[in-house]
């Protein structure tokens, strides 16, 4: 049987960082199993 990964990828504007609202989300990304592509 064969698994696939399950991916996420997350684009932003290249100049902001958003942290406020990033770091949550990439944390729920990380405990949900899912592989965060930037």
């Amino acid at each position: 049987m064969r698994r696939h990964r399950r991916i996420i990828g997350v684009f932003g504007s290249g100049t902001e960082t958003h942290a406020a609202w990033v770091v949550p989300l990439a944390r729920w990304i990380a405990e949900a199993g899912f592989a965060l592509q930037t």
